[in-house]
């Protein structure tokens, strides 16, 4: 059985060689010795908590607020992830924090302001996980977790609500969650929950520096709306590209790992930043150098062996 997530299809789509490499291969970065950087990502996922406790209602306003309590927090998750053993944060981790502390106590503050116009929304689920289990029999099972699943009271309708750290505020709704909503829209479907009719990304702004010196917005809302026939026409969408996926690592299988360069093709249009923790490998695999040595040294594969047929 093969589970994909949005972001697995979505790589896919933007490069069949870093899918192939982390999900046909299962190679992932070994990070060097020592505590691991601390990187964006973990600032949205600091928020995230932050927005979690909110709408669970594990905390309270004036707690989400208080910067004692969001250090607190936030400081338990980051040792948890770092893994190894440390009764206090490494300075990068540190400077990280005062982005997101702030970051977190403006999206709270945002969100219970009724000036908004989301005062009638209830919560349904929180961090709800849906499944759409064995695809057309093809053994493959597409998941996605919802960052919140809301019904608006006021008008009976049901919508997605997704949080989303950003550089730069967005008028409108980039292509990228355009997909993602359809995505969770039909994910929603397979997983027994009404179909939503809205797909909203709380766009949360990074801000580096002090609230003093950064410029507002800091918060915003955007969103698609989600028709029923256009979920059904997304559903057929997938539904093709998880077979193409399929059709994908069967040929490589048959064929076998060198069979990369002709399948595996890299992403050579814009959207590839060369910023892949993959980079190094990728060239390598172009140039026909034993890309495998390279690999073993610094990726870990479970439980795949990078070598060719001909020699096992």
């Amino acid at each position: 059985m093969l589970t994909l997530s949005r972001s697995d299809l979505s790589m896919y789509l933007n490069c069949k060689r870093s899918f192939y490499l982390q999900k046909v291969l299962g190679l992932q970065y070994v990070y060097p010795e020592g505590p691991r950087k601390c990187t964006s990502a973990d600032i949205g996922t600091w928020v995230h908590r932050g927005m979690e406790l909110l709408l669970t209602e594990e905390a309270d306003v004036f707690e989400l607020t208080d910067r004692e309590y969001l250090e607190t927090e936030f400081t338990r998750l980051a040792l948890e992830e770092m893994e190894v053993g440390a009764d206090e944060l490494p300075e990068d981790w540190t400077k990280q924090l005062e982005i997101a502390i702030p970051m977190t106590q403006r999206s709270i503050q945002y969100w219970t302001d009724r000036e908004t116009g989301i005062g009638d929304w209830e919560v349904v689920a929180v961090e709800q996980k849906m499944e759409w289990r064995n695809i057309d029999g093809l053994g493959v099972t597409l998941e996605g977790t919802l960052d919140a699943y809301i019904h608006d009271t006021y008008i009976d309708r049901y919508l997605i609500l997704d949080h989303k750290t950003v550089a730069n505020m967005a008028r409108q709704l980039p292509q990228a969650g355009n997909f993602q909503g359809k995505t969770y829209g039909v994910l929603c479907h397979y997983s027994n929950y009404e179909l939503p009719s809205l797909f909203y990304h709380h766009q949360i702004k990074r801000v580096k520096g002090t609230t003093k010196a950064a410029k507002p917005p800091f918060n915003d809302l955007v969103y698609i709306h989600m028709k029923e026939q256009e979920l059904r026409r997304h559903a057929a969408v997938l539904r093709r590209l998880v077979h193409d996926i399929v059709e994908f690592i069967d040929t490589i299988d048959r064929e076998g790992p060198e069979s990369h360069w002709l399948e595996a093709v890299p992403n050579y249009t814009g959207e590839c930043d060369w910023r892949c923790r993959a980079r190094d490998l990728c060239t390598s695999m172009d140039v026909g150098s034993d890309w495998r040595l390279m690999a073993e040294e610094h990726y870990s594969a479970t439980p795949v062996s990078l070598s060719t047929k001909e020699d096992q």
